[in-house]
């Protein structure tokens, strides 16, 4: 079971989304559990605050959605969030370190990666948001090949 609540002010492109969701869960036999809120938000803030096991879904341009993100993190900054937007704010959702955006109109590609973008950061450790917290062995790590920094100068030396 996924439980996906969505905001977005047009009930007519969530519905046309929430069909194209709930078809690709039904066929990979995942049963969709949809809450949508149109209008205001506080009611959406409220519904998801402090519960990382849902994902909160985003259907919003302009700067009402960069607000509603915002505080759409601020209220469950552990839940998995995912944004699609007219605007291109990919780089203010990287920003915010949104599971994922997309750009209006939501294919079913589009809709089909916002869903495997959520399952895959399900899959990390408890405690564990990004791949930049995770610590290699130091048989994994990764090492630099070339340039050095010299600890006194600081002159990138080849």
């Amino acid at each position: 079971m996924l439980r996906i609540v969505m905001y977005g002010p047009d009930p007519a492109e969530n519905h046309r989304l929430q069909e194209l969701l709930a078809d690709i869960l039904w066929d990979a036999q995942i049963k969709p559990v949809f809450k949508e809120f149109t209008g205001e938000r506080e009611p959406f803030f409220a519904y998801v605050k402090n519960n990382p096991y849902l994902v909160m879904l985003i259907v919003q341009s302009g700067p009402a959605g960069m607000e509603t993100v915002q505080l759409a993190k601020q209220a469950n900054s552990a839940a998995r969030l995912v944004w699609f937007s007219q605007q291109d704010y990919a780089l203010y959702a990287f920003d915010l370190r949104l599971t994922f955006f997309g750009l209006l109109p939501v294919s079913r590609s589009k809709a089909a990666s916002a869903l495997r973008a959520c399952w895959y950061e399900r899959e990390f450790p408890p405690g564990i948001s990004s791949l930049s917290q995770i610590t290699l062995s130091p048989q994994q790590r990764i090492s630099v090949m070339g340039n050095k920094k010299t600890p006194s100068t600081g002159v990138i030396q080849a």
